[in-house]
C-alpha cells in the first residue's frame, strides 16, 4: 500500500494538470473566437497591410515597424535611424510593440517583404486576457464552468477592446494580470520562489511592450509588498521584489533605447488627457443601456473606464451574495490585510490618473499648482487617464471573486454568470458590430501621392535622404506624412522626422537648417503650402505636386518647375478665403 500511494498521488496530480490545461485551452480557443467575432479574420493575415495604412495611430505603429525592420542593427537594440536620420530614434516611441518588433526583425531574412504582426498580436492579447483571468479566478473556485465563463467574458472587456488597433500595444492589458494574481492570492506565493520569476517577467515585459505598464504594474507591486509587510513582516523580500521590478523594467527600456534617443520625455497634455471622476459610469458611446455623460475635455476619453452592463450586474450580485452569505464583518476582519493592500493600489492609481486637474463631468474640483520638477515628472505619463485600468480590473476581479466565494449554490452562480455574460455582450453589441464591419471588409490602400514625379525621384538612387523643410504639424490628419513615409521606405529613402510619441523636432531642425544651408544631390526637401521659402532663398529647383512642393538641387527631367513667388501668392489668397 505504501509503495503504491506515491504513484496514486502523482497520477492524481498529473490528471489535475491535464484538466487545467483543458480548461485553459477551452478559454483560449473561445477567446480567439471572441476576437474573430469582433474583428474578423482578414487582419490576422501577415501579408495583408492595406488596413494598416488607412491613417491614424495604427499607421504610425505599422510604418514604425517597417522602418525598424529594414534599418541597420544598432545598439541599444531598439535604435534605428530610418525615420530620424541622422539621429537615432527608439522603436518604443512608434508604439510598435518593441519586443514583438525585435522578435520579427530577427526573423526578417526569412519573412516576406510585406509582413505585419498586429493582427497576430490582437489574437494573442485576447487569448492571454482570457487565460490569465481564468487563472486568477481559479484560485477561488473549482467550478470549471465558472472559470471558463469568467475567462471568456474577460475577452470582451471594453477598456481592452477600445485600445485594440488604436494604441495597439496598450491592448496588452493581460500584462496587468500577472501581478494582479499575486495581489489577489498572496498566500499562493507566500513561500513560492516563482514570485521572483513572475515579477522579473512583469518588469521585462512592461518595459518592452509599453512604458505605461511600468507605472501601472509598479503600483500593483507596491500593494503586493504592502500586504507582505502587514501580513508576513517581510521587509527584505519586499525590497528585493521592488528592486527586481525596477531593474528589469529599466533594463528593458534601456535595451530598446528608451533613455538614449534624445526625445523629450515631457510633453503637453497632463490634465487634458486625464481621468474624470464620472468615467466609471460614462460609456462614451459604448453602451446600449447607459447614457453618455459630459466630460471636462475631449482628451478625457483616455480615461475610459466603463466596465459594461454585465459586470455592473455581476458587481451588484456579488455585493448581495456577500451580505446574504453571512458574517460580513468577520470576513472583512479576516481579509483586512488584503483589503488594505488592494485599497492602497486603487488610491495610488486614482491619484495619479486624475492628474493635477481633478474633474467631475465638466466641472474642475481641484487644480493643483505643482513645482515644475514634479509637474514635468508627472507629464511623462501625460495621458494619465489610462492608468485607471488598475482600478477597472480590480473592480471586475473583485466582483467575480466575491461572487464565486459567496454563492453556495453553484447553479445560481452559473446562472448569474451566463446572464451577466449575455448582458455584457448585448450592451456593447453595436460597437462590436461596427468594428466587425470596419475591420472585416477588404481594404485597398490608395496613396495620396499620385503624380508621376514621385516615381521619378523614388527611382533616383542619388537621392538618399528626404528632409522636411518645415515643422511637422501637430494635427489629427497625418495622411500625407504617412503616405510620404510609406513611399520613402518602399524606395529605400530615409527621412529626418516622423510622428513619434515624443518629439525630436529640435534634432530635426538642426538637420533641416544644415542641409538647406548647403543642399546636395543626396537630399530632397519637402515644403508645405504654409512655409514655402522665399524665391531664391535656397539654391533649389521647386516642383509643386500633391499639395506639397519638392525642392531639389538638380532639375528633375520631364517635369515643369514651379515659380515659388507665384505659388506663395496663390496660397496666400487661398488661406485668406
Amino acid at each position: 500500500m505504501d509503495n503504491n500511494s506515491p504513484k496514486k498521488e502523482n497520477k492524481k496530480r498529473i490528471s489535475l494538470n491535464k484538466s487545467d490545461i483543458i480548461v485553459y485551452a477551452i478559454v483560449g480557443a473561445l477567446s480567439a473566437l471572441a476576437f474573430i467575432s469582433i474583428y474578423g479574420v482578414k487582419v490576422i493575415n501577415p501579408g495583408y497591410v492595406d488596413w494598416l495604412l488607412s491613417g491614424g495611430d495604427i499607421s504610425q505603429h505599422y510604418l514604425g515597424w517597417v522602418a525598424y525592420r529594414f534599418g541597420a542593427w544598432k545598439f541599444p537594440i531598439g535604435f534605428f535611424d530610418t525615420l530620424s536620420y541622422p539621429n537615432n530614434a527608439s522603436i518604443i516611441f512608434t508604439d510598435s510593440i518593441p519586443i514583438v518588433a525585435f522578435f520579427f526583425k530577427i526573423l526578417s531574412p526569412i519573412l516576406p517583404k510585406t509582413f505585419q504582426y498586429f493582427g497576430l498580436w490582437g489574437v494573442l492579447c485576447f487569448i492571454l486576457q482570457g487565460i490569465l483571468s481564468a487563472r486568477i479566478i481559479k484560485n477561488f473556485t473549482k467550478n470549471k464552468v465558472a472559470i471558463i465563463i469568467f475567462g471568456v467574458i474577460f475577452a470582451f472587456t471594453p477598456v481592452m477592446i477600445r485600445r485594440m488597433f488604436a494604441h495597439t500595444a496598450l491592448a496588452g492589458q493581460w500584462l496587468l494580470f500577472i501581478p494582479l494574481e499575486i495581489l489577489f492570492a498572496p498566500e499562493k506565493y507566500k513561500d513560492n520562489k516563482k514570485i521572483y520569476i513572475l515579477i522579473g517577467l512583469t518588469g521585462l515585459l512592461s518595459g518592452s511592450v509599453h512604458m505605461y505598464y511600468l507605472l501601472m504594474n509598479g503600483m500593483i507591486l507596491a500593494g503586493i509588498c504592502l500586504y507582505d509587510l502587514l501580513a508576513n513582516k517581510r521587509i527584505v523580500r519586499s525590497i528585493i521584489l521592488l528592486g527586481e521590478f525596477l531593474l528589469t523594467g529599466a533594463g528593458a527600456t534601456a535595451l530598446f533605447g528608451g533613455f538614449g534617443s534624445n526625445m523629450k520625455a515631457q510633453i503637453w497634455g497632463l490634465g487634458y488627457f486625464s481621468f474624470n471622476l464620472n468615467s466609471f459610469f460614462n460609456p462614451m458611446g459604448w453602451s446600449r443601456i447607459f447614457k453618455d455623460l459630459k466630460m471636462y475635455s475631449p482628451g478625457q476619453a483616455e480615461g475610459f473606464a466603463f466596465i459594461g452592463a454585465g459586470f455592473i450586474l455581476l458587481l451588484a450580485f456579488a455585493i448581495v451574495m456577500f451580505f446574504v452569505s453571512g458574517k460580513p464583518f468577520e470576513k472583512v476582519k479576516k481579509y483586512r490585510f488584503h483589503i488594505i493592500a488592494i485599497a492602497f493600489v486603487c488610491l495610488c492609481t486614482l491619484i495619479v490618473s486624475l492628474s493635477p486637474t481633478v474633474t467631475i463631468g465638466e466641472k474642475v474640483l481641484l487644480d493643483l499648482h505643482l513645482p515644475a520638477k514634479i509637474f514635468d515628472l508627472w507629464s511623462v505619463f501625460r495621458s494619465s487617464g489610462r492608468l485607471c485600468w488598475n482600478v477597472v480590473y480590480i473592480i471586475m476581479f473583485l466582483a467575480g471573486i466575491v461572487a464565486v466565494k459567496c454563492t453556495k449554490k453553484q447553479y445560481l452562480l452559473i446562472a448569474a454568470l451566463v446572464i451577466m455574460s449575455a448582458l455584457q455582450i448585448f450592451d456593447m453589441s453595436k460597437v462590436y458590430k461596427a468594428k466587425f464591419k470596419e475591420f472585416n471588409k477588404k481594404r485597398t490602400y490608395v496613396s495620396t501621392l499620385t503624380e508621376d514625379i514621385w516615381d521619378a525621384v523614388g527611382s533616383d538612387d542619388e537621392i538618399k535622404y528626404v528632409v522636411y523643410g518645415y515643422v511637422l504639424p501637430d494635427t489629427d490628419d497625418r495622411t500625407f506624412l504617412f503616405d510620404l513615409t510609406d513611399w520613402g521606405l518602399n524606395n529605400g529613402k530615409t527621412l529626418n522626422n516622423y510622428y513619434f510619441a515624443r518629439s525630436i523636432e529640435e534634432e530635426a531642425a538642426v538637420v533641416r537648417n544644415s542641409t538647406l544651408a548647403s543642399p546636395d544631390k543626396e537630399h530632397m526637401f519637402i515644403f508645405d503650402k504654409q512655409t514655402l521659402p522665399e524665391s531664391g532663398e535656397y539654391n533649389l529647383h521647386y516642383y509643386e505636386t500633391d499639395g506639397c512642393v519638392i525642392g531639389y538641387v538638380n532639375e528633375i527631367p520631364g517635369f515643369e518647375e514651379a515659380d515659388i513667388s507665384e505659388l506663395k501668392s496663390i496660397y496666400e489668397i487661398e488661406n485668406a478665403e
